[in-house]
């Protein structure tokens, strides 16, 4: 399927494992698309405005998609005789965009047929498509590291201060723990 791809000159955005056994990917310029797993009968099943991720639901039933850094879900379009793919628009659709969050998101991934998770900095969805509740976690999280100690000295440096326009031909500069 690479190859296939590659060859047309496309770039790849996370390509999975879909219903039906097809594999499921964004191509950039092309849209959200499936292709067989021998390389064949290439579908387009939705032109996403400003988006370069996306993932079909397990079952096939929905896709969800982040642009400007939210996640939004809209149902899947199967292409018929026609081919035509829908024109997926957050301010319009020929069908419902839903969004699911406002303060961000990253990395749409299905856990389920229904259940779609993402993240968003410190902090996990998992949204439930058949109930519509989303829940939330604060994900808190320290890890021990080594810091430095003592003291190291950068000499002869150009210092660009931030006093006006002011510069240090040849300064130092000590830095300490």
């Amino acid at each position: 399927i690479v190859e296939v791809l590659a060859a047309r000159g496309s770039h790849v955005v996370t390509p999975e494992f879909g219903s039906d056994g097809r594999i499921f990917f964004v191509e950039a310029g092309e849209g959200f698309r499936s292709i067989k797993l021998d390389g064949t009968d290439t579908r387009t099943h939705a032109v996403i405005e400003a988006s370069d991720e996306a993932t079909a639901s397990p079952d096939g039933r929905w896709i969800a998609f982040s642009r400007g850094d939210n996640i939004y879900l809209t149902p899947m379009n199967w292409p018929g005789a026609s081919g035509d793919p829908i024109e997926v628009s957050v301010e319009s659709a020929p069908w419902p965009v839903t969004p699911l969050s406002q303060d961000g998101g990253n990395f749409p991934n299905w856990s389920g047929a229904g259940i779609l998770e993402w993240g968003s900095a410190n902090v996990y969805f998992r949204h439930d498509v058949d109930t519509g509740k989303t829940d939330t976690v604060e994900v808190q999280l320290e890890v021990p590291r080594r810091m430095a100690q003592g003291a190291i000295a950068l000499t002869g440096a150009r210092i660009v201060t931030m006093n006006g326009d002011r510069v240090i031909e040849r300064g130092d500069i000590v830095i300490r723990d």
